[in-house]
């Protein structure tokens, strides 16, 4: 795992907050118990828990000690393979966005993201 600064770490929260966001919204419009429900609740989970290690890192680097809360080694399992599974999919549609457009920059940023909550995951 790589050493990550304050911004990219600010930036990482930025970008997996605005996707919970999204997520909850969609959320909204499905079905509980349909693909797609049953994929986003899995989803926000792992966003969640990326978002607390992510922020756990933050204080950490501050000198600050005062995370709380127990993640289950499934739970962590889960969120990896969830999150390499959305790491795909943005890879996946990068080459059809056009350069330089808003939608690649925001696709560019949760890949990094997603790759940092990853290296924190793993780290436990």
């Amino acid at each position: 795992m790589g050493q990550y600064t304050k911004e990219e770490m600010e930036e990482a929260l930025r970008s997996i907050t605005s996707t919970i966001n999204k997520c909850e919204k969609a959320q909204q419009k499905l079905t509980a118990g349909t693909f797609q429900h049953t994929r986003l609740v899995r989803e926000l989970k792992a966003y969640y828990i990326s978002i607390a290690l992510i922020k756990r890192e933050s204080m950490r680097l501050v000198g600050e000690e005062s995370f709380e809360g127990e993640m289950t080694k499934e739970e962590l399992e889960e969120a990896v393979e969830t999150i390499a599974s959305m790491i795909r999919r943005c890879q996946d549609v990068l080459p059809k966005l056009k350069a330089g457009s808003s939608q690649e920059t925001l696709t560019v940023r949760r890949i990094k993201a997603f790759h940092i909550a990853t290296d924190f995951i793993k780290k436990l």
